[in-house]
Parts: C-alpha cells; structure tokens; sequence
C-alpha cells in the first residue's frame, strides 16, 4: 500500500526547505499579496481517502495552478 500521507509530508519539507525559489509575479494583482510561503496539497482519492499537507486549506488564485493544469492536459493529448 502507498503511504501518500508520507510522499505529501516529504514533499511539503523538501519545497519549504529549498533555498532555489521564485518571486511571486507582483503585475499579477491577484498574487502581489499573497505570502509566498503558503504551499499545500491535498490528494482526494476515489474511494474517498483523503490526503493533505501544508496550507491546503488556504484560497488561492487561478494563476498559480493554471499552468501545471494546462500541462498535464498538454502531456494526457501529446504524450
């Protein structure tokens, strides 16, 4: 059985422990005031387990999701 509450914990450690970090875009309204130590995740399975980790609960904007989304559909069609 896969421990994702483990993957998702190491994951959460690993990005708030890397000093290789962007700057949040600030000609973006929506993002120029954010705290840009916010990450979280959180996994919904099918058979309704859920995972999560970090700031997983905090709003966020389109923005900062929008471009993983696009890949991900870019990879599924393309390969």
């Amino acid at each position: 059985m896969i421990d994702y509450q483990s993957i998702l914990d190491n994951i959460h450690l690993e990005a708030k422990n890397s000093t290789e970090k962007g700057e949040v875009a600030s000609y973006i309204p929506e993002l120029k005031n954010i705290d840009a130590s916010n990450f979280g995740v959180y996994l919904n399975m099918m058979d309704g387990k859920q995972f999560k980790t970090g700031q997983w609960d905090q709003s966020f904007s389109i923005q900062s999701i929008s471009k993983v989304l696009s890949l991900s559909k870019s990879l599924q069609l393309v390969g």
